[in-house]
C-alpha cells in the first residue's frame, strides 16, 4: 500500500448579530468578539459550512518526504 498526502480545503462562512454605532464600530466589535472570544452582546446567526475541495494528492517516500 502507498502513501499520500492530501490537502483538503474547507470553509464556512459564518453570520453574525450585534448593535453598533456604525458599519466601523460593528467590524470592530466583531474583531474583538472573535478574538477575545467574550462574545456579550454578539449572537452567531447563521452558518453556512462549504464543500470540501480536494487539492492534490502526493505519493510520499517511505521515509514521509513528498515525491514531487
Amino acid at each position: 500500500m502507498t502513501k499520500y498526502e492530501i490537502r483538503v480545503k474547507s470553509s464556512q462562512i459564518n453570520y453574525y448579530r450585534l448593535e453598533a454605532k456604525d458599519e466601523n464600530d460593528a467590524k470592530e466589535k466583531i474583531k474583538h468578539a472573535l478574538s477575545t472570544r467574550i462574545m456579550d452582546d454578539v449572537t452567531l446567526d447563521d452558518t453556512i459550512k462549504r464543500q470540501h475541495v480536494i487539492e492534490y494528492a502526493v505519493e510520499l517516500t517511505s521515509e514521509g518526504e513528498p515525491i514531487l
